[in-house]
């Protein structure tokens, strides 16, 4: 019995390391096709070299873009809310929005609404409210002088401020008397309802 057993296990083992050797030869075929060799006998991989200049270029692509989404972004957002604000008559936190405002005016295209003509707009519609409740008002005429040539209310606050420099021929008790002669203090009202338009 001790025999016949063994025999089987030197027959196993003879099987097993013919299965080995035949594996052992398969395996080596299969890795000398898939890799050429070069002239020292070393394998030699085949791998595709991506340039790094595209992955560069990419990469400043993709920043520029992101930026100038942020700068869009930010952008429309100051706007909108100064406009807002313009529209319920908050003014003075129209123009605190719009002077500090993160982005600088040259990013901000050629678009009607621009932060440089709605701080215009905040600055002259604000002292408009001042010299209707105090014609004298210096901080009104400050902000009149602060609005930028070029704009479409420069015009009309050189007007107030010429207005404003005139004294007054009539004394304020004749005016009352007769209100068709007050004229100096019924304009800047009509001129303010211009603006809002």
């Amino acid at each position: 019995m001790d025999s016949e057993t063994s025999d089987t296990k030197e027959h196993v083992s003879a099987m097993d390391k013919i299965a080995d050797s035949f594996l052992a030869e398969v395996e080596a075929k299969e890795n000398a096709t898939a890799e050429p060799t070069n002239q020292n006998g070393k394998t030699q991989q085949k791998t595709y070299k991506h340039p790094m200049a595209v992955d560069i270029l990419l990469a400043l692509g993709l920043l520029f873009a992101m930026a100038g989404l942020t700068v869009s972004f930010v952008k429309g957002l100051t706007t909108h809310s100064a406009k807002t604000n313009i529209m319920q008559g908050n003014y003075k936190a129209a123009i605190g929005i719009l002077r500090s405002s993160p982005i600088p005016e040259f990013f901000g295209g050629t678009s009607a609404d621009n932060s440089e003509d709605l701080l215009n707009q905040a600055l002259y519609l604000d002292a408009m409210t001042k010299l209707d409740a105090d014609r004298n008002d210096q901080t009104a005429v400050q902000e009149l002088a602060k609005i930028s040539s070029g704009s479409r209310f420069y015009d009309l606050a050189q007007d107030q401020l010429r207005q404003l420099a005139q004294p007054e021929a009539r004394p304020a008790e004749s005016n009352l008397d007769n209100p068709s002669l007050d004229k100096s203090t019924q304009e800047p009202t009509s001129e303010k309802e211009a603006a809002n338009q």
